[in-house]
């Protein structure tokens, strides 16, 4: 899929801004997680799922194609809590369809894009299972403080199970972040 097929799928056109595309994809993800959701994973109509890839792909693309560059993000470093403390850039790390982080999560969709770091649909290849993969905004792992909170609220986590909860199975070192 080229440029000129990801605008026609959002149906937008080549002066869309980043968030006409944000906007358009949540329209168009929405519903067909909703549908996809009343199906087990092995009963999951194709149709649903081609349509359902055809929108990340999409997205990915206009993402990539349409977005200006991205302003610096910055974070405070020192100072007296008054909002004189020196900036520094921070930046987000960001992943392909197809990439395997960690030795064996195969990256297949992004599903969230959050402050505290992007959501990622992957599969197992040790398992063979599909999972959802969090990794850590970069700011957050930066500061020693933020990163020992970060890491034991994980580990806190890791020790719950609970049907409504969401299980840490792993803790991984990725770059300059956490997955």
């Amino acid at each position: 899929m080229d440029l000129d097929g990801a605008l026609t799928v959002f149906g937008l056109t080549e002066d869309a801004t980043p968030v006409d595309v944000g906007e358009t994809y949540r329209r168009l993800r929405k519903p067909l997680l909703k549908e996809l959701n009343k199906f087990d994973d092995a009963e999951q109509p194709p149709d649903l799922v081609e349509q359902l890839d055809k929108v990340d792909t999409a997205y990915k693309i206009l993402v990539e194609e349409i977005k200006p560059p991205a302003p610096e993000q910055t974070q405070r470093t020192g100072g007296t809590g008054t909002g004189t403390g020196a900036k520094r850039t921070t930046g987000r790390v960001s992943f392909a369809r197809g990439d395997v982080l960690a030795g064996r999560y195969e990256l297949e969709a992004l599903i969230a894009h959050r402050p505290e770091g992007d959501t990622y649909r992957v599969k197992d290849q040790v398992r063979g299972v599909r999972l959802g993969l969090k990794v850590i905004a970069p700011q957050l792992m930066a500061d020693p403080r933020r990163r020992k909170t970060v890491l034991r609220g994980l580990l806190a986590a890791s020790r719950m199970n609970h049907p409504n909860l969401a299980r840490v199975l792993d803790i991984h070192p990725l770059q300059q972040t956490y997955a």
